[in-house]
């Protein structure tokens, strides 16, 4: 960078003088602007002379890729979604479970919506025993979750439940 001094007395006189350029950023998170500040510095004269740009770094807002799921029993399970830009902004999201037989063997999933996507996660009954033993002896969510800022997202009750079915038989 360069700065020009010109003679208030004699504008042919001119000092061409080179500075420096440093830069403080404060990053974007994902609810909160960054800036970058850049400072030019130049040294004229035994005086110091400073000048400042700043550059606005937008919010990165969240961004929540697939789920985690926890099942706590066969009529319980939470999808976890874990902000990819601050893994402490977390999302848990009641799911709704179903049953039903498969080739002899009863399969269990859950079933979220997510910010306008359907996840799912289906288990059989042999796979889900074993995940509920292990849950028996810690509690995984809970484990998951400590220290980390979260909301539960509850899942629709039994009247909301009718509602959205009245509804999509409507609108066949």
């Amino acid at each position: 960078a360069t700065a020009t001094f010109t003679c208030l007395n004699d504008p042919s006189h001119v000092d061409v003088v080179q500075g420096t350029i440093t830069s403080v950023t404060t990053p974007a998170t994902c609810e909160t602007a960054g800036k970058i500040v850049y400072t030019a510095t130049f040294h004229h004269e035994g005086r110091v002379y400073k000048n400042t740009r700043t550059k606005k770094l937008a919010a990165l807002g969240h961004e929540y890729g697939a789920p985690e799921f926890f099942w706590a029993s066969v009529e319980e399970c939470s999808a976890v979604f874990t902000c990819k830009n601050d893994e402490d902004h977390v999302k848990v999201v009641e799911a709704v479970i179903t049953e039903e037989e498969v080739d002899g063997e009863t399969v269990y999933t859950a079933t979220v919506t997510f910010n306008g996507k359907t996840y799912t996660d289906k288990k059989t009954a042999s796979e889900l025993e074993e995940i509920l033993q292990n849950a028996l002896e810690t509690d995984a969510l809970s484990e998951f979750l400590l220290g980390k800022e979260y909301e539960i997202i509850k899942k629709p009750d039994e009247d909301e439940m009718n509602l959205l079915t009245d509804y999509d038989l409507a609108a066949d």
